[in-house]
């Protein structure tokens, strides 16, 4: 689509990670994170390339008890970049520096309580968290967006220091999260039979450091988010999540599913999302997804995708394939079918052969199913 162009990204050549985890170092966690990673691309007239260093030493004192934690955790991000201009941008070589120290508290209250419901005991907990970040400011705008995008709003987000994800973007923060989630747990089992959360985050100062075409968050408050899951009959496993838009009384996003599982090999699955957009108040992903994996024979198992727009009326991705166990080897082809966003739908075939715990021969469709089939098991 001419209009709206997807941009080619950056080759890893190559990345580089360390992680260093050392716990109760005299009452404190101690936790590095470091990565190299060199970034080139084709289009060397419009596009920087470039290294980047990135070292993240993190220390915590986590307060624990029964009915309580307690975590404040000081980190130091410090970035080197090494960056061949574009012709576009003057060329020549750049080095870029930038250290930013980073502070957290996460705070976590567990109320519980018992109760008795259809002949069960059951335990019913209340679960109010506080989750507070400083970063202070720092001017980022030469610094070019190798990896980095704006991460999805969603619970594991408003946990999170940064709202980008990748390394090139650190945003400048003042902000606390407040959430309130609830538990329904089965004594007899220990099973989560009831999840529901609420939350929203609330901003004490204005926001500075921003993407390129990023529209700029909420001055005060970002959008509420909530969220239900649970089984609702034996084996049948339901959730749902709604994102709410203050400023526009309005639902940015909403999704909801429901899965089958009896056994390994048996999940039939269905689940709906919309997202709207906020700036023409039209829908950007308005879908069905359908998918499930079931025995069909002694031995052989039917396995299968369909994803539909219905603001495109259109297929967008169609997974269809048969799976043969014999115990001790396996045999699974698989046809994917992709809508393009010009010209002709793409469409690609898997034969896999696999010796159990040995080796398997041919294109491996494992990541494509685990990714497009909730709950697929080998």
């Amino acid at each position: 689509d001419a209009s709206n162009p997807v941009e080619r990204p950056y080759f890893l050549e190559p990345q580089l990670n360390l992680v260093a985890y050392r716990p109760n170092l005299a009452g404190m966690d101690f936790t590095m994170l470091g990565q190299y990673s060199r970034f080139t691309h084709d289009d060397v007239a419009n596009k920087d390339r470039g290294d980047r260093l990135v070292l993240y030493p993190q220390i915590s004192l986590p307060i624990v008890s029964s009915a309580f934690q307690l975590t404040p955790k000081l980190g130091l991000h410090m970035s080197s970049y090494a960056i061949d201009r574009a012709t576009l941008n003057g060329g020549g070589q750049e080095r870029i520096s930038r250290t930013l120290p980073i502070f957290s508290l996460d705070s976590t209250v567990v109320f519980e309580r018992q109760g008795k419901a259809f002949g069960r005991t059951y335990l019913q907990t209340l679960e109010p968290r506080i989750y507070y970040v400083r970063i202070p400011y720092k001017d980022q705008s030469r610094i070019p967006e190798f990896d980095t995008a704006l991460s999805d709003f969603n619970f594991a987000q408003v946990f999170s220091e940064n709202r980008y994800s990748g390394q090139d973007r650190i945003n400048d923060a003042d902000q606390l999260t407040v959430a309130l989630t609830s538990r329904v747990i089965d004594e007899a089992t220990g099973a989560e039979r009831f999840k529901a959360m609420v939350g929203q985050r609330y901003y004490f100062s204005g926001q500075r450091v921003a993407l390129k075409n990023e529209t700029s968050r909420p001055e005060k408050f970002s959008n509420l988010i909530a969220s239900v899951s649970g089984l609702v009959a034996p084996k049948t496993y339901a959730e749902g999540t709604w994102e709410y838009n203050h400023d526009q009384h309005a639902s940015d996003r909403f999704s909801a599913g429901v899965r089958f599982q009896p056994d390994y090999g048996k999940v039939l699955s269905a689940s709906y999302r919309y997202t709207r957009d906020p700036l023409t108040n039209k829908s950007v992903v308005d879908q069905i997804d359908l998918a499930g994996q079931w025995p069909l024979a002694a031995q052989w198992y039917g396995i299968g995708r369909f994803n539909y727009s219905l603001r495109d009326k259109q297929a967008l991705e169609t997974i269809g394939g048969l799976e043969y166990n014999a115990g001790c080897w396996a045999v699974r082809g698989v046809v994917q079918r992709l809508a393009a966003t010009s010209g002709s739908p793409n469409t690609s075939f898997f034969l896999q052969l696999e010796l159990q715990d040995f080796t398997s021969i041919g294109s491996n469709p494992l990541g494509l199913l685990r990714r497009s089939i909730p709950g697929y098991g080998k």
